[in-house]
């Protein structure tokens, strides 16, 4: 089992899922992420989550790109 790959999809799940729901905010302000999760805490950590996923995935484009 390939650990950074299975890491590498989690991300990329992670990306998709926060670019639907800045999608579904803009559009009609529904915030997916405080629905799913009813908010408090645990809608703070999947939102970091996110962040997380998309600094990961930055630094993973940069260390390609060098």
């Amino acid at each position: 089992m390939d650990y950074q790959k299975i890491a590498l999809l989690l991300v990329q799940v992670l990306l998709v899922a926060g670019a639907l729901n800045w999608g579904l905010v803009a559009y009609n302000g529904m915030d997916a992420v405080k629905i799913a999760t009813g908010g408090g805490d645990i809608e703070k950590y999947a939102k970091f989550a996110v962040a997380a996923a998309g600094l990961y995935h930055a630094y993973t484009l940069y260390l390609a790109s060098a």
